[in-house]
Formats: C-alpha cells, structure tokens, sequence
C-alpha cells in the first residue's frame, strides 16, 4: 500500500515497509549509502527493502529472489547492490532501476557481502557443504581466488578498502581466517575468540579490522598483515550478552557495538574504554542484533525489527524508532481519516497513518504469536475489533495503541469479522462452525446457529448497520 509523493527522484512512494527479518540467536547484517540520496537497505522475505535515511516511510522493494534474502549491500558509488539469498544464489542489480546484471551461485546459504572499494570485486559467504565463500570479479563472476580452511558456517567477511587487497573471513568455527590477494589464499587463522564470531568489518582508511563474538570478546588486528593487535574482553562495563554487530565510526577512532544484552555502546579504539551505552526495554524482543555508523547516522536493530536511531546525547532513547511487521499483513482495515490498521500472521496488532506513513505496533500479548485473520476498526476509529487463530475476539484501544487484556472466546475459528457502521461498541463474526454472534462492548450479545447449507459470507460484502 502507497500513497504518492513526488518529492523524491529516486523512491517515488510512501509505503509501509516491511521491519527486517530477524532470528533469536543470531545477529543480522544491514547498510547503506550515501551516495545520491541517502539510503538504509535490508533484507525481509524474499524482498529488499531501501528506505531513506531521512524519511523512513519512503521506501522501493526489490523482488528479484527466489528464496528468502539474508543480506544486501550497495557497492561503494551507490549504484549497484548484491544481494545474498537462503538457496546459496547472489545476484547484482541496479540500485535505481533493479535490473539484474548478473548472479553466482555462492555456496548452499549467503550470509554476508563485501565490496571492494572500487566497485569491481566482492567477497561473499555462509552456510555450505564443501564452498563456503566465494571472491570474484562484479561483471564477469570469475573467481579471483580460494577462501579455503573453513569447514563450518561463516557470519561475516569483509573486503579490504585500499590496496594491497585482502579478505578477512569468520563465523562458527571460533576463528578469523585471514587471506592475500588477488588471487586470494590462506595466510592465516586466529583463534582468541571462544565462541562464534559473529561480524568482521574493516576501519575505514584500511589499517585495522575488528571482530565480535558470543563469547563477548571485541578483537582488533592489522589490516594489512592480519596479526592481532588488541583483545577487549571481561570489561567492567561492557556488555553482558553476546555482541552480534560491531562498526566503525566515519573517523575510524570509534566502534558501535549491538548485543544480546540489550544495549549498544560506542568504544574509544585507542584506549578500549566505553563512552557511551545505549539502553533499550527489558524484554528479549529488545536485544540488539545490528547496527551501523554513517556519517551522522548511528542505527540499530532489535530482534522485534524494530530500527532506531541512536542519540549520543540522550542514550536511553532513540531519537527515532521506526516500527512496523516483520511477517505477513493478512488483514487491514481503514478509518475514515485514511489510517490503515493491520494484523500479521505473528499476532501484532498495527495502523499505520495515513499523512506519515509511519506505523505503530500495538503494545501488550494481543494474540499472542497466533495469526491475526481479521481487523475492523470501530466507526468512530476509538476501538479495533481482530480476531485470530486462537479462536478469541479482541477488543483493543486505538488511542493508546494497546491491546486488550481480555477477550472473548468463540466456538471455532473466526471466519469474518465486521464492526458496526452506526454503533461503535457493536460487531458481528462467523465461525468455522457456523455461528453467527452479534458483540457488543467486546462481548457475545447475540449467538445464532447458521444451517450448515448456508455459506458464511464473505468479508467484501458483509456489513453490519
């Protein structure tokens, strides 16, 4: 769903993104550029999703995957991105125009992407059974090298910005391998980490490169000859949880960290001591999966999906949160001011406003992780009546974008759902038992037995006066 907005040249439509794909556990890997417009990029499904870094709400979508996408990156000018999917395949397209240039097929699951920084190389691994990784040319796909040594999954790399080139690969064996090129080879391997090694990124002018883990260990190496230099671990302010993201400051003096523990910090590189800690909610939806420094913009991602843009000067809270679904709307809604109320086959309850296009997810257990089948909301837009797979109808306040504590139960799955066009404490549902109940004030007024030869309307066409 869209609505026009013709101040943008490159992403023409307000649209209601979707949040990235998230997996408890596990960190995730997102980007963005400069270039042109500014723009964040990450994956959710089997779609990519580029939004701008200064109004969120505006967004484009990329379908060119077959299989569920795990990473996408721009190429350094902006103009290009790879994008890594679950069935092993890479494919390069158009930033502007998302023409397919070319696709390699990678290893058995891509979980991560580097360029080089002049646009004509990439790095690109994960999951696989005998290749792990793959370093070859952009427009050709020729190999320029063997990322070899490795035999479990990789969770990041990175490709040396300046020459001599080089690659730096690690993941779920414990170790950083380290490789020179082009043609890339083994040099060497580092074991200082206890536990997966869960992201690798290089500074910025090249000199060093730095890894995170779940065993809470930040290391630092030479960027050039791959020897350790600096082993950040059992800090009394650090973090307390697996750290699954880690990036580089524009300047390259600092690091932004995103943990399990839910929270990230901002860490002197020179003296390994905290600056700042950014703190979130206490509920495992709020560990801390990614994040990223450009220019500006410090962002993180929750394990909700959630975006936010962090604030140095007020740390306990974000400057902006962008929120929204991370799995599929099955049923919207709309009130007479254009607002669009949604529910996800996760159970979230959402509207999305009509002049911004920002979204809020309603608080509160709702139906729990059952999927939501139908939303009305009331004629005078104060009540949003859903009913889901766990067979109970919700009655939940649209002010405080909240979800009710109580329901009411039905006899069968909901098959439609309508709220009243005059009366906004009235509803009608039907089951898969063919009942008929009239609500009101959330509650069963009214319980008829439909012949089993009737068939249950459909919700186009049912109303209720």
């Amino acid at each position: 769903m869209s609505a026009s907005n013709t101040n943008e040249s490159i992403l023409t439509q307000i649209s209601f993104a979707p949040l990235p794909t998230t997996q408890r556990g596990f960190g995730i890997h997102i980007d963005a550029t400069l270039k042109g417009i500014p723009r964040l990029i990450y994956a959710n499904g089997r779609q990519v999703v580029i939004r701008l870094l200064e109004d969120p709400s505006v967004a484009t979508f990329c379908n060119v995957h077959k299989a569920n996408v795990n990473v996408a990156k721009f190429s350094p000018n902006g103009e290009w991105v790879a994008s890594g999917d679950a069935s092993g395949i890479l494919k390069l397209w158009g930033a502007k125009n998302q023409i397919v240039k070319n696709e390699v097929r990678v290893c058995q699951s891509v979980l991560d992407i580097a360029w080089s920084h002049d646009n004509q190389r990439l790095i690109a691994g994960g999951d696989g059974f005998d290749a792990f990784a793959k370093v070859f040319m952009w427009n050709s796909a020729n190999t320029i090298g063997t990322i070899g040594n490795i035999s479990k999954k990789l969770l990041s790399l990175d490709y040396r910005p300046c020459r001599p080139f080089r690659v730096a690969v690690c993941g779920e064996e414990k170790s950083t391998n380290f490789y020179e090129g082009p043609p890339f080879k083994f040099k060497q391997s580092d074991s200082t980490h206890t536990n997966y090694v869960n992201c690798l990124r290089y500074s910025p002018d090249g000199s060093q490169f730095v890894t995170c883990g779940s065993d809470k260990k930040i290391v630092l190496y030479d960027g050039k000859s791959g020897d350790k230099t600096t082993v950040w671990e059992d800090k009394e302010d650090g973090h307390e949880g697996s750290i699954y993201s880690i990036s580089w400051s524009p300047d390259g003096s600092e690091l932004l960290t995103a943990s399990g523990d839910r929270t990230c910090k901002i860490w002197d590189v020179a003296t390994g001591e905290v600056k700042t800690t950014f703190t979130f909610g206490d509920e495992i939806e709020n560990f801390q999966v990614a994040c990223l420094w450009i220019e500006g913009y410090m962002i993180s991602v929750s394990l909700s999906g959630e975006i936010h843009y962090l604030d140095r000067d007020n740390p306990d809270n974000p400057m902006r949160t962008i929120q929204g679904h991370q799995t599929q709307m099955n049923s919207v809604d709309t009130d007479d001011d254009g607002n669009i109320y949604t529910g996800d086959s996760s159970g979230n309850l959402g509207v999305f406003e009509e002049k911004s296009g920002e979204c809020t997810i309603f608080s509160g257990d709702g139906h729990g992780d059952t999927l939501v089948h139908r939303v009305a909301v009331s004629c005078d837009a104060k009540k949003l009546y859903s009913v889901g797979y766990d067979d109970k109808l919700l009655v939940s306040d649209v002010d405080s974008r909240k979800t009710s504590d109580s329901y009411e139960e039905l006899e069968g799955q909901a098959t439609d759902l309508a709220s009243g066009n005059v009366d906004p404490d009235l509803a009608a549902i039907t089951t898969s038992r063919n009942i008929l109940y009239i609500m009101k004030n959330g509650r069963a007024a009214t319980r008829i037995e439909l012949p089993s030869r009737v068939p249950l309307v459909g919700s186009p066409q049912m109303t209720l006066n």
